[in-house]
């Protein structure tokens, strides 16, 4: 079974989330336009083991993610084809991250809403920070850190809100501490190492964001060293702009996203036989079995 394919899209999930829910539409999308599309879900995260959102080191993330993508690139059916970053929320930390892992590997990157560094303004003061160093060593699983649902704060349309409400492998509530101090190293870390984004790059972000900062998508694309790079920003929408926007705006971002993606694109003819089943078959099946396995397994208890 041939079949002409136009690229590889790698998407990276959000904090507490999955790449089986919210990614749906554009995965589809992706898909209707000739583009192969993957994603794994994170450890703790989605369909993947592990204690649920728990995140003791952000790089063991980017070391799944490097593998992920090595694999993909090394398959021989595949290995013609340009490769894309796609990481939405955190997943633009992620894919920052692996970019800068594998600086020639990829053709291009999309961060979606990206978190890549906590406004000054947001920031805890010192000694709120110290103390959630110190208990980091103590009780690094520990639900205590608070913040508001994302999708209260991030799902502007009333009904995609409610369709995020019940996604079963969502994070609701606290968050553990260890997590936390990952999360808050790695936003340190980016907003000191922005001028290292080299590769070609769409950053996309709603004005009235308040997970992640608008402000701070357009310091990296100021601070972006990539010749190629473009910063969109969407008046009045919020986090979720593939899937918390009225449909109008969310059909607007994703053929933004397609467009932007097929101008660096070159098509190949690909043999397609037996390509998914040759590469890394996930150990669970993101069915609803699946679904409500994993929700007694990550639960919303500590």
């Amino acid at each position: 079974l041939d079949g002409v394919v136009r690229g590889i899209v790698v998407y990276c999930h959000g904090y507490g989330d999955t790449c089986t829910y919210h990614f749906d539409a554009v995965a589809v999308r992706m898909a209707q336009q000739q583009y192969l599309v993957y994603g794994m879900d994170y450890e703790g995260h989605g369909c993947s083991q592990g204690l649920h959102a728990y995140i003791p080191r952000f790089d063991t993330v980017i070391d799944d993610v490097v593998e992920f993508t090595d694999a993909l690139r090394a398959s021989p059916a595949l290995a013609s084809l340009p490769v894309f970053l796609y990481g939405e929320s955190m997943g633009g930390a992620v894919a920052i991250k692996t970019h800068w892992r594998r600086p020639d590997a990829f053709r291009g990157g999309v961060f979606l809403s990206p978190m890549c560094k906590i406004a000054d303004e947001l920031m805890p003061p010192p000694v709120v920070v110290s103390a959630f160093l110190a208990l980091n060593h103590v009780i690094p699983k520990v639900r205590m850190v608070p913040g508001k649902d994302i999708s209260d704060i991030g799902m502007r349309d009333l009904t995609n809100r409610k369709r995020a409400h019940q996604n079963p492998m969502s994070l609701r509530g606290l968050s553990r501490v260890g997590t936390a101090v990952s999360l808050l190293r790695t936003t340190q870390e980016i907003g000191s190492r922005m001028k290292e984004l080299s590769l070609p790059c769409f950053i996309l972000h709603g004005s009235g964001d308040v997970v992640t900062d608008p402000a701070l998508s357009k310091e990296l694309h100021s601070e972006a060293s990539s010749t190629d790079k473009t910063l969109k920003i969407y008046e009045g929408s919020w986090h979720g702009l593939t899937s918390g926007e009225p449909d109008d705006v969310i059909e607007k971002v994703i053929a933004d996203i397609v467009a932007w993606i097929g101008a660096r694109s070159s098509a190949a003819t690909v043999d397609l036989k037996g390509v998914n089943e040759k590469l890394l078959e996930p150990p669970f099946k993101a069915d609803e079995d699946t679904a409500k396995e994993v929700e007694v397994q990550h639960g919303n208890a500590p």
